[in-house]
């Protein structure tokens, strides 16, 4: 004689309570890979890493500071926005009207002039001006690391708007 089995249907109550188990485990476990790997990209930018993709060396703000002081550089200003603030002196090339801002400051310029570049902070984008100027034959460049706060903080002077007049 046959016997019969009956199937019995699949009880889901263990499976509703190990599957938020087993997807927390994988949380974790995604989490400890994430924070045990080195870093790809730094989160902050670091001059370090990207100063060979700039047109011209760093210059510290007290280096520039110094330079000022002794009156041995030309700063010139690259910020798109004016404030009000500058360093006393400086003459301004705007990268998006560079070729009409040159054209205005061509004239006391020498090709081996030592110039100082400084602008918002954003060192890629004075280095695009510094390219435009190396292209016109100025090999004499240096960028200001910082903006004009680094350079107030270095000791520097600013002459406008929160500075001397």
């Amino acid at each position: 004689m046959e016997t019969t089995r009956k199937i019995r249907p699949l009880d889901s109550g263990p499976l509703w309570r190990e599957a938020p188990l087993l997807l927390g485990l994988t949380l974790v476990l995604a989490a400890g890979a994430w924070l045990a790997r080195s870093p790809r990209l730094p989160l902050v930018a670091d001059t370090s890493v990207y100063e060979m993709d700039l047109a011209a060396p760093v210059m510290t703000p007290a280096e520039a500071v110094t330079a000022f002081r002794a009156n041995t550089h030309i700063f010139i200003d690259t910020r798109a926005a004016d404030d009000g603030r500058r360093i006393p002196g400086a003459m301004t090339l705007r990268p998006e009207h560079f070729d009409e801002d040159f054209r205005a400051i061509f004239d006391f310029l020498l090709p081996e002039d030592p110039l100082v570049l400084y602008g918002d902070g954003n060192l890629l984008l004075v280095g695009n001006v510094a390219q435009k100027l190396e292209a016109r034959g100025f090999k004499d460049l240096s960028l200001l690391r910082g903006d004009l706060d680094a350079w107030a903080a270095a000791g520097g002077e600013l002459s406008g708007e929160g500075g001397a007049p």
